[in-house]
């Protein structure tokens, strides 16, 4: 199945998530602004939160597998590029035609709701991204489900 990305923006992301960006922080222009703590990290679920570095090298554009985490939401962004990612409603099993694809502009961020489909996103262009990525720790190792699509997602740019 072939699918089409679609900018990231509050009006289309709020059922999988939160849209955050820069330009929200700096909205008063004061010296110092910041998002306050209970708008985005509190939200996922566990007091610990661990912040981790993520890296995407270029890959073909073709999705074969979700993830989703039962009692964790997801935090991430901060690429200096352009990425691409997917994100699907909890069900089941994540099937193609339920899935949409995101593009998460630049230096924005995104939090993604507990059982909601997701997966690392992909690099556009021919160079490695370097983005944040916060959970609380350890996720991966209880809270991470991970399922085969039943049919790949192929996408262009």
């Amino acid at each position: 199945m072939k699918k089409v990305a679609q900018v990231m923006t509050h009006e289309n992301f709020w059922k999988y998530g939160t849209y955050m960006t820069w330009e929200e922080v700096d909205v008063k222009n004061d010296p110092v602004n910041f998002y306050r703590d209970d708008s985005m990290v509190a939200k996922l679920g566990c007091p610990l939160t661990a912040v981790t570095l993520q890296g995407v090298s270029p890959r073909p554009f073709e999705i074969t597998r979700s993830e989703y985490h039962n009692d964790t939401e997801e935090i991430y962004g901060g690429f200096e590029e352009d990425v691409i990612m997917h994100v699907g409603l909890p069900s089941e099993s994540p099937k193609a035609e339920d899935l949409e694809l995101f593009i998460l502009p630049a230096h924005a961020y995104c939090r993604i709701k507990r059982k909601v489909w997701h997966m690392a996103p992909f690099a556009l262009g021919d160079k490695r991204l370097h983005g944040i990525v916060i959970l609380p720790p350890y996720t991966y190792t209880h809270d991470c489900f991970v399922k085969e699509l039943d049919e790949p997602i192929t996408f262009e740019v």
